[in-house]
Parts: C-alpha cells; sequence; structure tokens
C-alpha cells in the first residue's frame, strides 16, 4: 500500500522494478555520502605513501613504518587448521576434518591467496579498512536427458527432461578496494543490513553475464588515456569504454542483485542467495 507520503514499507515498495532501483540507488549514494570525508582522507593518507609529491616526500616516514608493520602482520601464507571441537575418540570427525583442511589446502594454493590478504592488510594499515570478497564458482553442465511422464490423467506421454548437474566448484577470495566497497548504516556490524562492492565492466562483459538486450540501457563510460588520442587508436578507444555496476546483498531481501546509478527502470539482474 503505497500513502500519500510514500510507501508503507520496503516490501511493499520491492513490488515495482522501478521503485526497487531507485530506492537502492538513494541506498548507495547515501553511503556513499557517510563515507566521503573519510574516504578524501584515506585518498591523501595513499599519496603520501605513495610518494606521489617526490619533493615533499623525499623521507618517506609513512612508508617505512607500513613495511615494517605489514610482514609483522601477516608474514607467510595462512595455513588451515581443521580439528575436532571436543578432541574425542570420533574417527569418522577426525576423518571429515581432515578432508576439510586438504580442501581448504587445495583451494589456497589454487590462487594466489597471499598476495589477497596481503593487499587486504595494507588497505587495512592505511585507508582503515580492508576487504576480502569470499566467491563461491560452480561450473554447471548439462546432465543427460531423461525421460518423465508428462499429462494430468496419466495418459503416460513422455518428453526429455532437461537437467543440470554440478560438474565442479570452487571458493575464493578476491581483494576489495577499499574505495570499492559500501555497506548499510548500522551502530555494530551486526547491524548491517546489506554490503555492495563496485565493478567495472566493459560491453563485452555486460552481454556475457546478464544478456545482450542490457547493453543498450547502461551507460559506458570512455576510457581516458593519451594512447587514444593517436588517430591509429581512435577506432579502439570504444572497446575500453565501461560501466560502473554495484552488486548488492541484501540480508533482509535475502536477495543479491546488480544496481547501475544511470539505470532506473529495475535492477540489472536478481537471484536469491
Amino acid at each position: 500500500m503505497e500513502l500519500a507520503g510514500g510507501f508503507a514499507s520496503r516490501k511493499e515498495s520491492n513490488k515495482d522494478p522501478s521503485t526497487r532501483a531507485r530506492r537502492w540507488i538513494l541506498e548507495i549514494q547515501m553511503a556513499k555520502k557517510r563515507e566521503k570525508e573519510w574516504r578524501d582522507t584515506s585518498k591523501k593518507v595513499l599519496d603520501k605513501y605513495r610518494g606521489t609529491k617526490a619533493r615533499r616526500n623525499s623521507f618517506n616516514v609513512l612508508w617505512s613504518n607500513t613495511e615494517v608493520l605489514l610482514p609483522a602482520l601477516l608474514n607467510s601464507p595462512p595455513k588451515p587448521d581443521v580439528r575436532r571441537r571436543f578432541r574425542s575418540q570420533d574417527k569418522l570427525g577426525k576423518a571429515v576434518s581432515e578432508v576439510l583442511e586438504r580442501g581448504l589446502l587445495a583451494s589456497l594454493d589454487a590462487y594466489d591467496a597471499y598476495e589477497t590478504f596481503k593487499d587486504d592488510v595494507l588497505d587495512a594499515l592505511l585507508p582503515g579498512r580492508g576487504v576480502s570478497w569470499v566467491r563461491y564458482i560452480p561450473s554447471i553442465k548439462q546432465a543427460p536427458p531423461k525421460l518423465k511422464v508428462v499429462g494430468a490423467d496419466g495418459d503416460g506421454q513422455e518428453e526429455d527432461a532437461v537437467e543440470e548437474e554440478l560438474e565442479y566448484e570452487q571458493v575464493c577470495c578476491e581483494h576489495v578496494q577499499f574505495d570499492k566497497f559500501l555497506h548499510g548504516n548500522g551502530r555494530s556490524w551486526k547491524e548491517v543490513t546489506w554490503v555492495a562492492r563496485e565493478h567495472d565492466l566493459t560491453k563485452d562483459d555486460i552481454e556475457d553475464k546478464f544478456g545482450k538486450e542490457i547493453v543498450d540501457k547502461l551507460k559506458f563510460e570512455e576510457i581516458k588515456d593519451d594512447a587514444f588520442e593517436r588517430e591509429e587508436n581512435r577506432d579502439l578507444q570504444s572497446l575500453f569504454k565501461v560501466v560502473k555496476l554495484w552488486e548488492v546483498w541484501d540480508k533482509l531481501g535475502k536477495k543479491v542483485f546488480f544496481i547501475s546509478e544511470d539505470y532506473r527502470d529495475s535492477p540489472i539482474y536478481t537471484s536469491e542467495h
């Protein structure tokens, strides 16, 4: 029910795709506003660490102090240690613990987890927020078709049922740059109801992930670079255009969706989680 001054609840506003998109654009914009002062300060801190102004940073104390603290906090790749909670004489529990521990070791070896954690710690030391985004990546394939009986009266008609099955799955951590992460308002982390990360996606990325029909609805930004000032490179500039999408995980609504701040008709994509 929509009241004279607006919607009665968030649940009601979610029924209309356009209203839902506009509501989440507001959530993102308000979160940016809450962090604006901190983000501006963080960028100045990073400039000092990187020594962007050589004359002022001829002796960079911030860099040297950070390089001392970094290995003190993280000096080697983490080693998984899975064990039974109560150390009881449980052979099955011991076997399961070993399987989980070996699985974690294999997962850490599958990608450069140490560099990811190192970037997290560096962001924690400088801007003050280090974020890893844990992603589950399944590989689905079509299973051989199976016959099933259809018809309300059980007339015995048969048709091929297309099914999918899990071929491979993996879990990995991705470092999220401090200014590419946002979260909902709250006095403690328990009260935060959503988190989001920003993606820079090309037209090919959008078409692969969400379909060709959505490409024309989004506003892509050109990448500015001196290389495109050359005549022979200008026809390639459009290939580097990107659109900024926010991947939002909503704890209350139990949904995952993508939002573009320039597209208000609906969320780009929505799925359950």
